[in-house]
């Protein structure tokens, strides 16, 4: 089973938007791309990496401005994410990975899915950038609320005030994701979602279940926003399915 600290090797690969930074465990069996949410970096990902397959390839990403990969300058949003993960793909001559994101890393992941051809599968798990979410986040009832949250949850991570402001810039944003856009995914999709996630609901994971063609929603019982550090068993045992049905 791979090894966050002993099976993983620093990477980087230079964008047109900035030096990313990934983790890789070389593998000879199917590529998986994961993608953390808003604040995060390769670390989120100890964990569930340890419950995988040897043979599979995995790469860690970090997202603009999170962990070790450096920031554009100026602002940059969900479009620019997905702008850097071709590149990056393409690049490193990846082929056609499976493509996992979680929260904001699942917006990123899903917008790049409606956009591209070039993955195997799409997994979100607890996915943010849906079109009602996020015009709830811009417009709820208490805005300033959720912001601060979002700031509390950067600090606490270490990330850059930047990181949340780009975010934020991002509510109102033309790459939310509709019904329009999710029915362009037309590549195998698992949609993991905890049962007790408070900050996006499973509501949510119904509705990209709906939305997006032929998908299955994965529900992890007792779960909160981040299965794959509290339930990483289960969510480990869920890609190892889907991912054995599709070929």
């Amino acid at each position: 089973m791979p090894d966050y600290n002993e099976s993983f090797s620093d990477e980087y690969i230079q964008t047109k938007h900035a030096e990313v930074h990934y983790r890789l465990h070389a593998g000879s069996g199917k590529k998986i791309i994961f993608l953390h949410g808003l604040s995060g970096s390769t670390k989120v990902w100890t964990r569930l990496v340890a419950d995988l397959e040897d043979e599979i390839e995995i790469y860690l990403f970090d997202l603009l401005g999170h962990g070790k990969t450096s920031a554009p300058e100026g602002s940059y949003d969900v479009d620019m994410q997905v702008l850097m993960l071709e590149e990056a793909i393409r690049k490193l001559k990846i082929g056609a990975p499976f493509v996992f994101g979680h929260s904001y890393g699942g917006w990123v992941a899903a917008l790049y899915a409606a956009r591209n051809n070039a993955y195997s599968g799409l997994i979100l798990e607890d996915s943010a950038g849906l079109e009602e979410y996020m015009t709830e986040l811009a417009s709820g009832r208490d805005p300033a609320a959720n912001k601060e949250e979002l700031v509390r949850a950067s600090r606490v991570l270490g990330s850059d005030k930047m990181v949340v402001d780009s975010f934020l810039d991002s509510l109102t944003s033309a790459d939310t994701l509709d019904s329009r856009s999710l029915a362009m995914i037309k590549k195998p999709t698992a949609i993991i979602w905890g049962s007790e996630d408070k900050r996006i609901p499973l509501a949510y994971g119904r509705l990209f279940s709906e939305r997006i063609p032929g998908s299955r929603l994965y529900v992890i019982n007792g779960a909160g926003h981040s299965p794959h550090y509290t339930n990483h068993i289960e969510v480990a045992e869920v890609l190892s399915e889907f991912l054995s049905e599709v070929d």
